[in-house]
């Protein structure tokens, strides 16, 4: 029994590794969000299916300023990608989301397709974008945004920048890209199919024997 359980063992091992070495995490000072200039950050990421975790703990002069994330391909042009803005919310904070509708989008080419509110700085946000370039956006129990779909796309970059200046005090963003990991409920609805084939089997075998 040891021997047998050594290579799926093993392998499980070596997939964790493979995750592990490929994910890349950045810590964002509160700094970098006090500019209306732009900052970007190399991912050293390749591929066009990933997961991005995004935690706030920044502290904001008041309600009306917000921090904005770019997930992005380029930080020069043939620029697509996705923008977070985060401000501060009653109970924690919000995260506004928005899609561009082309190539290079100028400040009105951006598509808002949800906002989550009330979100706490213990709590991470996970973005992920499948190979068919559909956005999901979780917590990791809790879907908030899905089925929307997007140029599928490298995030090559982490841009960065403020509302206006100095709206920040203290804090950062964490975020972590690594690769694409479906939520729960995707994992379940990939399963359902398998489940009731077998069950199917399970049926078509008990009657062949009751026939037999």
């Amino acid at each position: 029994m040891p021997k047998r359980l050594a290579l799926p063992a093993l392998l499980v091992l070596m997939a964790l590794l493979s995750v592990a070495y490929a994910s890349t995490t950045l810590i964002i000072p509160y700094t970098d969000f006090n500019s209306t200039a732009r900052k970007d950050y190399p991912t050293q990421f390749t591929e066009s299916q990933w997961t991005i975790s995004l935690k706030c703990s920044l502290t904001f002069a008041n309600t009306t300023e917000y921090a904005q994330i770019f997930i992005t391909n380029s930080s020069a042009f043939g620029y697509y990608g996705i923008n977070v803005n985060i401000a501060l919310d009653e109970n924690g904070y919000s995260y506004d989301f928005y899609c561009p509708n082309k190539v290079d989008p100028g400040p009105t080419d951006w598509v808002n397709i949800g906002m989550i509110r009330n979100v706490p700085s213990t709590k991470t946000l996970k973005i992920s974008l499948d190979k068919e370039g559909y956005l999901t956006v979780s917590d990791g129990i809790k879907t908030y945004i899905s089925g929307f779909k997007v140029t599928p796309y490298v995030a090559s970059f982490i841009s960065v920048k403020g509302s206006s200046n100095n709206i920040c005090s203290s804090g950062d963003v964490e975020i972590k890209i690594d690769k694409y990991t479906p939520t729960p409920t995707q994992i379940i609805l990939q399963w359902i199919p398998l489940v009731i084939c077998f069950a199917m089997l399970g049926v078509a075998i008990g009657m062949i024997k009751k026939i037999t």
